[in-house]
């Protein structure tokens, strides 16, 4: 993309992919970390990207004949813009609250130890009350975040404090230090 940037200053396919690639970079946790999950609201900017190096390289592949020929591409375009709506549409019930986007997420990425993690700060009882089941979950959880990656600061940290709280004191001085 860059390359074909730079030979052509106004190609859109070359402008698309070096956006695309630019734009995630920044989100991907590859360069510096986030601390947040990888999800759609942080593939706005790059879609666009990715939606200027598609439509350029469809513009580009229908001026090839001369005339531009929209049958064919509105043939390939319509039902994926169908699949993908009903996606995202489908995706909607997920955003009612944290705990749930980040419950669904935990189902699609079991492996991933900072969704526990949020899933678990979301199961906390309010401050000052003794919901055993609410502190069992979270415990659950934390643990399952840890076991996942024994070495998650925060989730030593949180699992210590949920010990405190339930007065364990030896199993949140294992994990406070």
């Amino acid at each position: 993309g860059l390359y074909r940037l730079l030979k052509q200053p106004g190609d859109m396919m070359g402008l698309g992919v070096v956006w695309l690639v630019i734009t995630i970079s920044m989100f991907s946790n590859i360069l510096v970390l986030l601390g947040a999950q990888v999800a759609e609201r942080f593939l706005f900017l790059p879609s666009a990207g990715y939606c200027i190096a598609v439509a350029a390289g469809l513009h580009w592949l229908a001026s090839r004949s001369g005339a531009i020929r929209w049958r064919p591409i509105i043939t390939v375009l319509l039902p994926v813009a169908i699949v993908y709506s009903g996606v995202a549409i489908a995706r909607n019930g997920d955003w009612v609250d944290d705990r749930t986007l980040f419950a669904r997420d935990m189902e699609q990425s079991p492996n991933d130890c900072r969704l526990a993690f949020f899933v678990a700060g979301h199961a906390a009882p309010p401050p000052g009350t003794k919901d055993v089941r609410a502190y069992d979950e979270q415990i659950a959880l934390l643990s399952k975040a840890l076991a996942i990656h024994p070495h998650f600061i925060q989730a030593h940290t949180t699992l210590a404090e949920v010990y405190e709280t339930l007065g364990q004191y030896d199993s949140a001085y294992i994990h406070g230090i």
